[in-house]
């Protein structure tokens, strides 16, 4: 209370009344050790007569948590890279959906070539001062509105405008680039995602992720990286399975797979698949010299790329097929990031695919 001097409490014994605490009720670590063992429980192992094997006391924990465990783990590093890749994706869209605003800015640009081909047409109609002039259209069905400088003259209006026309086209070609690019990305980013939401265990994730940058998606470009030979760890990154024929089909595992299967065993004339505007592994069919495919070695790879695709449920899916020579690496992006030149599509369905190797 307010004025009242403070007084601290009584400390409390450490023993009641004073008494002995007697050491020896208190089990040590070898009559521990000995109930374990009477008891026949333990998280060592137990004893065991001569000549026995000897037997883990939590044996059957482990066979019912193990799997539980695995897939806690499994989950946690699915959600530590899906995140960042979801993130990555979200940025892209808003970097897709300004590059179309800038395209529909220089489009209009690209509007003025005709106006500026107008005023060429009508030069002794400018007067210095005009700020707009009316001239019928090309068609003479109606028209058209040109905005001028006051300050310049008919010939330099019309060099302004033509030059508003040539700085859309040549923004054009560059809006075109960063549209092709940033779509090849989105691809590879949804191949990336789709692959870890299929892995089944931590090791697949480890195996997909390898060598790619922790939030970016980026490769890690270190030296050693480089040196790898390209046969390195092959299993941990395709599938090979056989068409009717017996060709061989390549099936992407990992996004550094998809991206060696093209680099380093696809020849020009190799067929490469992939579901149409769906995420999903990088096929590729190897052909040999101077042979050529049936139509259902063709059905068995684009259904290799449907099944192992996020079409996979549906049952049917629209697959790109083209050779391999049309379908390009982009430099500096992400491994499996490719552009496509040509190609044609065909429907494939997976019901009846055997999937064993």
């Amino acid at each position: 209370m307010p004025g009242m001097e403070y007084v601290p409490p009584p400390r409390r014994p450490l023993s009641p009344q004073g008494t002995k605490v007697d050491p020896s009720a208190f089990p040590t670590a070898q009559s521990k050790q000995d109930f374990s063992a009477e008891a026949g429980v333990g998280l060592s192992r137990i004893s065991y007569e001569a000549g026995e094997e000897p037997l883990l006391a939590n044996s059957e924990a482990e066979a019912e948590y193990a799997p539980r465990i695995e897939k806690l783990i499994t989950d946690s590093f699915r959600r530590i890279h899906t995140v960042p890749l979801r993130k990555r994706l979200a940025s892209l869209a808003r970097r897709m959906e300004k590059i179309q605003k800038d395209g529909a800015r220089l489009e209009t640009y690209m509007a003025n070539q005709e106006k500026g081909e107008l005023l060429k047409a009508n030069l002794n109609k400018l007067r210095k001062g005009m700020r707009r002039i009316e001239l019928p259209d090309w068609m003479g069905e109606g028209k058209v509105t040109i905005d001028l400088d006051p300050v310049l003259d008919g010939i330099r209006n019309m060099q302004r405008i033509f030059a508003k026309a040539a700085k859309g086209k040549r923004g054009m070609v560059m809006v075109y680039k960063r549209m092709e690019d940033s779509l090849a990305e989105k691809m590879a980013l949804e191949d990336l995602l789709f692959l870890l939401q299929d892995a089944k265990t931590s090791a697949d994730i480890e195996s997909i992720v390898e060598g790619m940058g922790p939030v970016s998606g980026r490769p890690n470009k270190s030296r050693k990286e480089k040196e790898q030979p390209p046969d390195r760890a092959w299993a941990k990154w395709y599938r090979i399975f056989a068409s009717p024929s017996g060709f061989q089909i390549l099936v992407g595992k990992t996004a550094l797979g998809n991206d060696f299967l093209l680099r380093h065993r696809a020849d020009s004339h190799d067929l490469w698949f992939h579901a149409k505007d769906v995420p999903g592994a990088h096929v590729i069919m190897r052909i040999p010299q101077g042979k050529v495919h049936a139509e259902d070695d063709a059905e068995k790879a684009a259904a290799l790329a449907g099944y192992f695709s996020q079409a996979r449920s549906a049952g049917r899916a629209e697959i790109i097929m083209t050779q391999a020579k049309n379908v390009g690496r982009i430099k500096g992006q992400l491994p499996g990031c490719v552009k496509i030149s040509s190609y044609k599509t065909l429907f494939a369905t997976w019901e009846d695919l055997d999937i064993s190797p």
